[in-house]
Order: structure tokens, then sequence, then C-alpha cells
């Protein structure tokens, strides 16, 4: 089966569980290639990746335009809607020339880009919408007001977040929730990580600017008081955010999340999708700043059950006491680890492949085709 992924890294979280599937895929055998902004260039060789940095880069360039030129009293998930309605739109026409160019059998599409996927595929081709982050409730705000309806018109949805995370809501019989999608960049650990000494914690926040950065010089001083070692990731921000360090931190631009977590005792972040499911894969309890987006849904689930302690980003005063509270009380770290063995016990990928293949080989029969349709450059892998 030939499958086009779009994987974008400026959608942050959209990108890694794209991949992860991605690679999944192409692992089974079937001939996936992956588009890109500049900033995805990381996408592993095995996918095939082509950049095409000016469709994306336009297309964002006149989303923000659309969203200056809304009326500044606006509210901020208005303009986010605007401007991600614009990206859609803008995207659409390259995206058909792209799946004119590959002809593909399948499309596998982030969240943030679904209408541009629906629009482009026109019903002519199944596509599977990864949702790597937001849930859908009653109260919808405007970003999921638009992007609400993409779910229906997908062949497939995969949510890439844990039933019990999210609270078991009914779902229609194409959308299914998979578990979380992992993927980082190859990076090794800093040497200084495998040395001795106590224990690790992660500060982690968005790794797209969103003003988040606060978090990093209040945190590391609040952990200061406590017999434990920091890392700080910071991804694009100015490291002078981050103040002077205390003796027990170091500050990195990237660390594998993943792999740091493995040795950690505690997270504290911006309550990203991405990272609070590496947090609860990983057994760790966290304390969660929710900046804005998705993220205080995503926070509120991890504290509703029991491995986090929120903090609200105007009260960040309370960031030393909440820290202090999710180290003393070994309820967190309990709740942590029950939820590891869980969620261990699943295989996400392998799940969400499965789910594609059988979406592609109903949608075939449906159409009259071959089920999984392969070339000849497929048969030979």
């Amino acid at each position: 089966m030939r499958v086009l992924a779009i994987a974008r890294a400026a959608g942050g979280g959209d990108l890694h569980p794209v991949v992860a599937l991605a690679l999944g895929l192409h692992r089974r055998g079937h001939k996936v290639r992956t588009l890109c902004d500049t900033a995805a260039a990381s996408v592993p060789t095995e996918l095939s990746p082509f950049v095409d940095e000016e469709l994306f880069a336009t297309a964002s360039d006149r989303g923000r335009e659309a969203a200056a030129a809304m009326n500044p009293d606006a509210a901020q998930d208005v303009m986010f809607a605007e401007y991600f309605r614009t990206v859609n739109r803008e995207v659409r026409d390259g995206l058909r020339g792209h799946i004119r160019d590959v002809a593909p059998d399948y499309v596998v599409a982030p969240l943030l880009l679904a209408g541009a996927a629906a629009e482009a595929t026109d019903g002519s081709l199944p596509w599977c919408l990864v949702n790597s982050t937001y849930t859908l409730g009653d109260d919808l705000n405007a970003v999921l007001r638009f992007l609400s309806p993409f779910f229906a018109s997908a062949t497939l949805v995969v949510h890439a977040t844990d039933e019990i995370f999210d609270g078991g809501r009914a779902l229609p019989p194409h959308e299914h929730r998979v578990g979380p999608l992992f993927w980082e960049p190859a990076a090794s650990l800093p040497s200084y990580v495998g040395e001795g000494g106590p224990p690790w914690v992660l500060v982690a926040i968005s790794s797209v600017p969103q003003g988040d950065v606060a978090i990093v010089p209040l945190a590391l001083a609040a952990l200061a008081r406590h017999p434990v070692r920091v890392v700080a990731t910071i991804g694009p921000n100015d490291a002078t955010a981050a103040g002077e360090l205390p003796p027990n931190a170091r500050l990195e631009r990237f660390v594998s999340h993943l792999a740091l977590l493995e040795r950690a005792v505690l997270m504290v972040s911006h309550a990203g999708h991405g990272s609070v499911m590496k947090g609860l894969w990983s057994g760790v309890p966290m304390v969660l700043v929710p900046w804005g987006r998705d993220q205080p849904g995503v926070a509120a689930r991890a504290e509703r059950i029991g491995i986090a302690r929120i903090v609200g980003p105007s009260a960040l005063d309370e960031l030393p006491d909440a820290i202090d509270a999710v180290l003393r009380m070994p309820s967190y770290a309990e709740a942590a680890l029950r939820h590891r063995e869980r969620i261990r016990a699943s295989d996400p990928v392998s799940r969400a492949c499965d789910l594609v293949e059988q979406s592609a080989s109903a949608d075939a029969l449906v159409r009259g085709r071959s089920a999984l349709p392969r070339d000849a450059d497929d048969r030979e892998r």
C-alpha cells in the first residue's frame, strides 16, 4: 500500500504521533512517503521525507495575517481558529498536487491539517486523522468547532491517547483510542545523566514558543531545595530566560524525554499532551502548568486520575508548594506506577497500524478495488 503521511513540525505535538504511525506502517512493508516542512527535517529517512517549505510557510504566513486582521478584542481561541482555517485552506491545493504526484492508496494526516486532508482527498481516497491531543466534549472552543466536522469525514480517526486517561467517552465506530504514539528525533542523553547521584526531575516546556518559558526559572528555584538533579529543556526559547541555574540543574535545548523519564521521580511541564503521555507511560508523577490551547483539558485529565497537581499560569507563586506536595505525598507516585503498568500492557503503534490496514481493506471492498493494493516497488520490499 502506498501511504502519504503529512508531518508538519510547525503543529508542535501533531508531528510525533503521525511519524510513529508512519514508521509502523513502513515496518509492515507499506511504501510510505512523508510530506514535511523544513522543521520536520529530522523525520527518519526510511519514510522518504520530501520538503515543501513554500507550501507550509506561505500557509502559516497567511494564517497569521488573517488572525492579525481580526478585531483585536477577539478571544484568543477565535483568533487561533481563524489561523487554522486559513492554513488548511492554503495547504489544500498544494496537497492535492502532491496526491497526484505520489498517487497514494491512503493518506495519514494530523488533526490541525484535517481540513486540508478532507478536501484534498475529496472522498476519492481513504484517510486517517491522527488526533494527537484534543478531546471533544460538549463545550467546544472555537478551534474545536472548526476541527470537529473533520472527525466525521475521515475514514478512520486514531486518538493517540489512553481510554482511562481520556474518561472513556463513547466514540463513533470509526474512531479508536489506541494509546500514546511516541516518536522522538534520535538523540542520546548527556553523559552526566548516567552519573551516580540523586534522582532526576524533568522540567519540560512546549517545543513551540508560547510564553511558558516563565515556568523554568521558578521550577528550578523550587527544586533547588530538594535532593534531586534537574534537566530543563527549553527548545527554541532564549536560554537566558531560564535565569541563573542552581547547582543541581542543567539546561538543554532537547533531550529524549522518554529516556530521561525512565530515571525521573517528577516532571514539571506545560501540560502538552505528548509530554503528559510520556509521563504516564513512564510512571512519573507531574506538576502541570497548562499555558493555553488544549493544555487545560490535558492537565485536568491527569489530575483526575491522580497523577498530577495543577498550577494555573496566573498563580506561579504556588509552584513550589505543588512540587513539595507531589514529591512528598506517595499517592501521586503510586497512581503513576499503577497507570504505567496498565498502559504498557498495550501496543499502541501495532493497534493503530491494524486499524489503518482494516480501514484500507474495507474502503477497497466498497470501491471495488483489491484490498491493500501494492505496486511493483512494494512487492520487492
